[in-house]
């Protein structure tokens, strides 16, 4: 289970999914703003999966695999991703589908 802190909220669970600028976590629907870009400012503990379909800006690092329908910027993912964008981070610690450039100081597999 992790916290991750989402344009200035903060919640808690193992899955979060992030559609159409509504945040579900662990099926329940716990923000419902659109927004266009989401920034992360926090992530504790480990997740399940990351899921989103917007624009994303983590500052810091992901424990658990990443779906993202977008651009993704992060630290270090310690997962499998799966990025519809272009995706810039420091390392990920699993495989990679990247539909755009990648800009990565290491990767596990690219896929």
């Amino acid at each position: 289970m992790g916290s991750i802190t989402i344009n200035g909220q903060t919640f808690t669970g193992n899955n979060v999914n992030i559609v159409n600028g509504r945040i579900i976590v662990d099926g329940n629907n716990v923000y419902g703003q659109e927004e266009p870009r989401i920034v992360i400012q926090n992530i504790e503990g480990e997740f399940k999966k990351f899921v989103c379909e917007n624009a994303t800006e983590v500052h810091g690092s992901i424990n658990g695999d990443v779906v993202v329908d977008g651009p993704l910027t992060c630290g270090d993912i310690v997962g499998d991703v799966e990025v519809d964008g272009p995706m810039t981070c420091k390392v990920i610690h699993g495989d990679a589908k990247v539909d755009g450039p990648l800009t990565c100081g290491s990767v596990g597999r690219v896929v």
